[in-house]
């Protein structure tokens, strides 16, 4: 069976290998990138099952992300999560730019799996 790619944007280190970690545990293949520049990139050659964005990073921002993806032809129906530790008009902004479910900082990691087979639509998914 073939394991679910997530593409990671993430700018601090220990959430990011964290996170990954949890996901690769669950079964997902992961795909890491420190900020939404390089992960605009890495959509070039992987075509991931769903994107896993932080919100507030240097450079292209989420936010930015989010929208440039729904501006691609390829993949622009793509998943998206979207994290964020600020609440505030970005994380409306996140919404409103097509993120797939938009999620406050600090929330138990392991939920990180759970929301991520939720955006795909996967119906294995245990109560929280």
């Amino acid at each position: 069976m073939k394991r679910s790619l997530v593409l990671f944007a993430e700018d601090h280190q220990d959430t990011r290998e964290l996170f990954s970690l949890i996901l690769s545990q669950e079964g997902f293949e992961v795909e890491k990138t420190a900020d939404g520049g390089e992960a605009h990139e890495a959509l070039e050659h992987a075509r991931p099952d769903v994107l896993l964005v932080d919100l507030m990073m240097p450079g292209i921002d989420g936010v930015e992300l989010i929208r440039r993806v729904r501006g691609m032809p390829e993949p622009a129906d793509v998943p998206i999560v979207a994290t964020s530790a600020f609440s505030g008009p970005h994380l409306e902004s996140a919404a409103r730019s097509g993120a797939t479910v938009v999620m406050r900082k600090p929330f138990e990691p392991r939920v990180i799996a759970d929301v991520v087979r939720l955006a795909l639509g996967r119906e294995d998914i245990p109560h929280v």
